[in-house]
């Protein structure tokens, strides 16, 4: 939910766009839910079934790629400690709050993180896990690196 005040109607531009957001469908629609068994599970043998193993390498290696760029990129960062992932396109990043002097919490990290940096994280709070953050690299790596450099 989204409340703007505005009494002196300055932020119509604003109201708007945050119509014609909340009017988005972030999900597949019929038509295409429909057609997600065949296009993911092709007759064997066929050009479809090599073209999604193709897809599938292709994919899976950008984010094995990815996901050593990243464990690399922040092994050196003080403060911060990278679970490695296994099977996933996220990492927890464990946050050492005892060796920062003005940060407390995950929470606390994030916050600082975006308003300084403008790099977002996700709270380990959000996932029960307190003083961890969760980081995504499925960006391209050129987005990783100038995101990494921020953190570190």
């Amino acid at each position: 939910w989204v409340v703007v005040h505005d009494r002196n109607n300055r932020l119509e531009a604003v109201r708007k766009g945050f119509f014609a957001l909340s009017q988005l469908t972030l999900g597949a629609n019929a038509l295409v839910q429909s057609v997600i068994p065949t296009v993911l599970d092709p007759e064997p043998g066929t050009r479809e079934a090599a073209e999604l193993k193709q897809f599938k390498d292709r994919y899976l290696g950008e984010l094995q790629s990815n996901c050593d760029f990243t464990i690399n990129a922040l092994a050196g960062v003080p403060g911060i400690h990278i679970v490695a992932p296994q099977g996933a396109m996220y990492g927890m990043i464990q946050i050492k709050v005892e060796e920062f002097e003005d940060i407390a919490s995950d929470v606390e990290f994030a916050n600082k993180l975006l308003n300084e940096q403008a790099v977002f994280l996700l709270p380990g709070q959000c996932f029960g896990i307190a003083n961890f953050v969760r980081i995504v690299f499925a960006a391209p790596v050129q987005k990783l690196n100038t995101a990494y450099k921020r953190i570190g």
